[in-house]
């Protein structure tokens, strides 16, 4: 049985505020920064701007008082998934390119669309979830650094018994 590198995901509770959308592209910069992988300008900035967009997107059109935010990476695909998911069951709509008509906040799913190598939108419990992909590079030694953050995972979860305080003898 071949030893098979999993995935490295985060998820994150926010607020639907706009002060939340400079925050997510922060702490996934920070995370992926954690993760060791490596973005190059233009991915870097293909990052930031999904999150910004999808982020924003489901601040602007939803309703809902919390999003949920993910990051997965995938090293067998090599690939960054973005996910944001809100309380609202209608799909956005994306607006066809070309058409420099559109009103300035009518742009970002297209914007998205043209960033990614695929994109989607789910039904949830509570509403939907609009994804993107975007591919990376290959790195060095990520499946190896995906195995030693999973077994750290796994030291912090397992309890341990407590240890009884060394006893001194009294005179």
């Amino acid at each position: 049985m071949t030893d098979r590198p999993t995935a490295l995901a985060r998820m994150w509770s926010v607020t639907s505020a706009p002060e939340t959308v400079p925050m997510m592209r922060r702490r996934i910069q920070n995370k992926l920064a954690s993760w060791e992988i490596d973005l190059d300008g233009d991915l870097d900035y293909g990052v930031r701007l999904v999150v910004s967009e999808l982020v924003t997107n489901a601040i602007l059109h939803s309703e809902t008082p919390v999003l949920s935010v993910s990051l997965v990476v995938s090293p067998d695909r090599d690939e960054l998934f973005i996910a944001v998911e809100d309380g609202h069951a209608d799909h956005p709509t994306l607006r066809p390119s070309g058409n420099d008509n559109l009103p300035e906040n009518g742009r970002g799913l297209r914007i998205v669309s043209d960033t990614v190598s695929r994109w989607g939108v789910e039904p949830t419990d509570k509403g939907k979830r609009v994804w993107a992909v975007i591919p990376r590079p290959v790195q060095t030694g990520l499946g190896e650094r995906v195995r030693g953050e999973l077994r750290r995972r796994v030291r912090m979860a397992v309890p341990r018994p407590p240890v009884p305080p060394l006893l001194t003898a009294a005179g």
